[in-house]
């Protein structure tokens, strides 16, 4: 009996490992039009490769590269309450890297895309700043409910996403 109920404890000790949030890895992405699109714009289907896989199709001569419309940025993820979207829908968002961050994703209906930190030279309240930050992707992978954790310091967010679609 204790035999039975000791294996019965680990099985789901297992199983709730594989469960919860799971780190983000970072890579070197790009966001593109899927492969299929003949008409560009904004709302078209897009896709995020791997920035080799991109420089390799441009080396080819395919040029599928996504461009923001003008005027467009793309939101930072610790201001945005919720993300919602459809199955194949691709979201970008910013990630602020002022201190180290750490993204982990839970649930399987979207896939997760994170870019290495980028320093650059803006302009905030009339002064010259430097910023660093990422871009995140997230493609809708299937419907359902995903959560994205945002750690920064001993502080950390979750970001609900919903994903529709068939």
């Amino acid at each position: 009996m204790h035999l039975r109920l000791g294996a019965v404890l680990t099985a789901a000790v297992v199983a709730s490992s594989c469960a919860g949030f799971k780190p983000v890895d970072r890579g070197e992405y790009r966001r593109v039009f899927a492969a299929d699109v003949t008409k560009r714009s904004p709302d078209a289907p897009q896709e995020v490769i791997t920035r080799e896989a991109y420089e390799e199709e441009v080396t080819q001569g395919t040029h599928r590269g996504w461009e923001a419309p003008p005027g467009y940025t793309a939101p930072y993820l610790h201001e945005t309450p919720k993300v919602g979207l459809e199955v194949g829908d691709v979201v970008e968002l910013r990630v602020d890297e002022a201190q180290e961050v750490e993204l982990s994703l839970e649930g399987g209906a979207v896939e997760a895309y994170w870019n290495e930190a980028v320093k650059r030279d803006a302009w905030k309240d009339g002064s010259d700043v430097t910023v660093r930050e990422s871009t995140l992707w997230l493609k809708g992978k299937k419907p359902g409910s995903a959560a994205l954790r945002y750690s920064k310091g001993n502080q950390a967010k979750d970001v609900p996403i919903t994903v529709t679609g068939p």
